[in-house]
């Protein structure tokens, strides 16, 4: 019988236990990196289909935009689960901007939640514009026909987009950069969970111009030179 042999003492217990922990800790936040992509590429992919199906739309509508993206629902865009981005914690039930910073109470950007292009069923007041076959979308919409909400002027959502290609923004000229729709359900929070990253370009956009997807700040002008 070996009288020599030992089992482990508590303090290389806790060191086996600590180097669990980080490798542990390493494995999650690869896993949750990796998970986060994948749903990015997923949207990318259902946005590449939006503007297609936009082209397709205004082919066969003297070149008018669609009201809402539903109105692209089932003819031109066939897939309804396609209008929900994989990262939307909603499921499509916050419209085009989330309401809240994910897993606080923190307004996402307070003055820009926009609920008139909410192409959801709870946009009762353009209910008649609308398919209502379509009651959750993640997607902003800027070229809707939607009263918007922070023009002066009163006009809709496609006159100021089309005023901003025409005449760009703030003396900067904006052309084919405007969005025509956006997605900012990856859009990464502040470590304290006070808000978004305002520098960080994580919103997806399809670019009016040349309808490839882009990344972007939250506030699309902030980027141009």
């Amino acid at each position: 019988m070996n009288r020599n042999r030992r089992g482990f003492t508590l303090v290389e217990l806790l060191v086996v236990i600590a180097i669990i922990g980080v490798l542990a800790g390493i494995l999650i936040t690869a896993v949750s990196s990796a998970r986060g992509k994948a749903r990015m590429t997923a949207c990318t992919a259902q946005l590449k289909n939006f503007s297609l199906a936009i082209d397709n739309y205004k082919a066969f509508s003297n070149q008018d935009f669609p009201m809402f993206l539903s109105t692209l629902f089932d003819e031109y865009y066939e897939v309804k689960a396609g209008y929900v981005c994989p990262s939307d914690w909603s499921e499509g039930e916050q419209g085009g901007v989330p309401d809240k910073v994910k897993g606080s109470t923190t307004a996402f950007m307070p003055s820009e939640q926009f609920s008139e292009t909410d192409d959801t069923e709870f946009n009762t007041v353009y209910k008649q514009y609308r398919n209502t076959d379509i009651t959750r979308c993640s997607y902003l919409y800027e070229f809707s026909i939607a009263l918007c909400s922070w023009d002066p002027e009163g006009r809709t959502w496609l006159e100021c987009k089309k005023a901003q290609m025409k005449e760009g923004v703030d003396g900067q000229a904006a052309a084919g950069h405007v969005p025509i729709v956006r997605c900012f359900w990856h859009t990464e929070q502040k470590g304290d969970g006070s808000g978004y990253q305002t520098g960080e370009p994580n919103v997806l956009n399809i670019g009016v111009g040349h309808r490839g997807v882009y990344r972007s700040s939250p506030k699309w002008e902030d980027d141009l030179d």
